[in-house]
């Protein structure tokens, strides 16, 4: 309630204010001055016109003194409506018109303004003007001091009043609805508006709650339950809230460490590099990796690689290696020495998992039981394959790969079947 008081205290104080505001108008102004100057007009002919009343009214009692007029008048028009039919009532009909005309304009316009004012001095000259343009010469007789030729100057000054209110009001056409959305837009009124929406909003408590306070719901009782979910989610394997957080906070670490330099988080680059603006030298990561062939004689080929990173998630390679043989060969068989070059580019695609393409070119050298060359080819391999990594140590990543040879022919291909599996590693540089 005492907010709703302040609302429309505020609105009332708003009126003149608002109306004040909309006077400075330039267009305004001018009809107002308009307004002024005729009203002023009329106002000096209803003083003539009373004057001579006045006048009249002392010449038809002489006898009356000056100060006893007002006393008549006022009789008079106490009496007047008990004869009135007796009279003739243009002049005061013409009056009557005059006033209701000026009021029902006045209630057009902002009736706080100082014009407004002057205006309502206007209906009370009307009114005297009425109560003194008739008296009694007896108490049978009412006797018309005024009649229509007698106001026609000051008709002259109606019809020049009444064009300059019609003017005056027009300036204020919808002024009720700038007026509203004025005070609507009191830091009250929007007060007011949001303690009704919440009003609204608001959910009375259930019949009979005191019966059942024990059963609401305190600190302790809420501290069970998230205790009991969270034992709950450890059941189902579900990540608690804590876990969350501390990921979260291992994140932050992380990030740290990653930008120790950084002030804000609006200057961090869009893609970071890790490696961005290190020397050739420093970016080279050393590595190598085994791969197992299984057909007779058994052999492993070993290879060592130079891995140049492009990014968090990229990097180029290059690598040679040899075979070397695991058993002796059988009676009547033959071997392949191999030596080979490889390019290599892997791209991580989930955490630790990533994929990796090879193009390699590898020199076989057929040779007997006696190490005796038989002859040599270069064979061209193409490899697709996935791989992950994983630490063991520090410095130490192990990388496993398992790759499909798009080029593999049983008879020549370097690799025993068109599935290859690789072991390797990776020395890591410090951060």
């Amino acid at each position: 309630m005492r907010i709703l008081l302040t609302f429309l205290i505020c609105g009332l104080l708003a009126l003149p204010t608002l109306a004040q505001e909309m006077v400075q108008d330039e267009s305004l102004e001018t009809s107002t001055k308009s307004l002024e100057k005729a009203n002023k007009k009329v106002q000096k002919e209803l003083d003539k016109l009373s004057k001579k009343l006045r006048k009249s009214v002392s010449e038809l009692y002489p006898d009356l003194p000056v100060d006893k007029v007002d006393s008549l008048v006022n009789a008079m028009a106490a009496k007047k409506e008990a004869i009135k039919g007796e009279a003739k009532d243009s002049v005061a009909n013409y009056l009557q018109t005059l006033k209701q005309d000026l009021l029902a304009d006045l209630k057009e316009t902002p009736e706080k303004l100082p014009i407004a004012g002057e205006i309502r001095e206007s209906v009370e000259k009307i009114d005297q003007l009425k109560q003194m343009q008739g008296v009694l010469k007896d108490k049978d007789q009412l006797v018309e001091m005024l009649d229509v030729s007698e106001i026609k100057k000051l008709n002259k000054q109606v019809v020049d009043l009444k064009g300059s209110f019609e003017e005056y009001k027009s300036e204020f056409d919808g002024w009720e609805d700038a007026l509203l959305e004025e005070v609507t837009n009191l830091p009250q009124a929007k007060l007011f508006k949001e303690q009704v929406e919440k009003m609204k909003a608001y959910k009375p408590l259930p019949e009979g709650y005191r019966d059942n306070i024990d059963q609401f719901q305190t600190n302790d009782f809420v501290k069970e339950k998230l205790e009991a979910k969270a034992e709950e989610f450890k059941k189902i394997g579900e990540t608690t809230l804590q876990e969350k957080f501390d990921q979260a906070q291992a994140r932050v670490t992380e990030a740290k460490e990653k930008f120790p330099s950084l002030e804000s988080i609006a200057d961090a680059p869009k893609r970071y590099n890790p490696h961005k603006g290190k020397p050739f030298l420093q970016r080279i990561i050393l590595g190598g990796n085994l791969q197992v062939n299984r057909q007779e004689p058994v052999s492993a080929d070993l290879s060592l690689s130079l891995t140049f990173p492009l990014g968090q998630k990229s990097a180029i390679g290059v690598s040679g290696g040899t075979r070397v043989f695991l058993e002796k060969a059988k009676v009547a068989s033959t071997r392949d020495q191999a030596t080979g070059f490889r390019s290599f580019y892997r791209h991580t695609i989930y955490k630790s998992f990533y994929l990796q393409a090879n193009y390699e070119v590898t020199k076989l050298i057929t040779e007997d039981l006696n190490d005796n060359q038989l002859g040599e080819q270069w064979i061209q391999t193409a490899l697709l394959g996935i791989g992950r990594k994983f630490s063991i140590a520090k410095k130490i990543q192990m990388n496993f790969g398992l790759f499909y040879d798009f080029f593999f022919d049983a008879t020549k291909s370097p690799n025993d079947q068109a599935w290859v599996m690789r072991l390797g590693f990776d020395l890591k540089k410090d951060k």
